[in-house]
C-alpha cells in the first residue's frame, strides 16, 4: 500500500488541469482535489461523460471535451484550460505537472504491449521534462505516480488485492 507522508498543503488556490478526470482513478482523483479545495478542469473524449463527473462539483469543476490522440488536440485543451490556470501562472507561484504511470512500465505483461509501452514512454517524457524544466523553468515541478495495480474498470476480473481508486487518488 502506497503510504508517503507530507506537510498538510493548501490546495485552495490551487487550479489544476487533470486528463482522464471522467473515470477509474482519474474520477477519484478530482474528487479527492474537490474535497481539499482545489479548483479543476477535467478533460476526456467523450463531451456526455466528462459532463456527468463535473456536475456534482457545480463550478469548481469544469469540464472540457479532448481526445489527446487527434492532432492539435492537447494544444487545444491547453488554449481551454488557461483561464482556468492563468491565476496560478500570473501571480508568479509554482506549478506542477504530475504523470500517473504504473509498474507495467517497469515490468512489461505479455498481455498488454501497447499498454505497458504506452506507460513507460509517459515515464520517459516525464523523466526528460523533469530534467529540462529543473533547468529552463525550476518553478514548474515535475511528478510521476507508479500506481500498482488498481481497481478500474479496465482491470475489471483481473488480479487480486487491488489499489481501490480512493486510495489512488490519495496517494497522488
Amino acid at each position: 500500500m502506497l503510504s508517503l507522508r507530507y506537510p498538510p498543503f493548501d490546495w485552495r488556490s490551487q487550479r489544476v488541469l487533470l486528463t482522464g478526470g471522467a473515470g477509474g482513478i482519474g474520477q477519484a482523483l478530482t474528487a479527492e482535489l474537490v474535497r481539499r479545495g482545489a479548483r479543476l478542469a477535467i478533460a476526456g473524449r467523450d463531451p456526455a461523460r466528462v459532463a456527468a463527473a463535473a456536475e456534482p462539483f457545480g463550478g469548481q469543476v469544469v469540464p472540457l471535451v479532448a481526445d489527446l490522440a487527434a492532432p492539435d488536440a492537447a494544444a487545444r485543451l491547453v488554449a481551454d484550460a488557461l483561464p482556468i490556470l492563468r491565476r496560478t501562472v500570473e501571480t508568479g507561484g509554482t506549478a506542477a505537472i504530475v504523470t500517473v504511470t504504473s509498474g507495467l512500465a517497469l515490468v512489461p505483461k505479455r498481455s498488454a504491449p501497447v499498454y505497458c509501452a504506452s506507460k513507460a514512454a509517459l515515464r520517459s517524457l516525464t523523466i526528460a521534462l523533469r530534467d529540462q524544466l529543473a533547468v529552463g523553468a525550476p518553478a514548474i515541478r515535475v511528478h510521476e505516480a507508479i500506481l500498482p495495480l488498481a481497481d478500474t474498470p479496465m482491470t475489471a476480473g483481473r488480479g487480486r488485492r487491488k489499489l481501490s481508486p480512493a486510495h489512488a487518488a490519495q496517494a497522488i
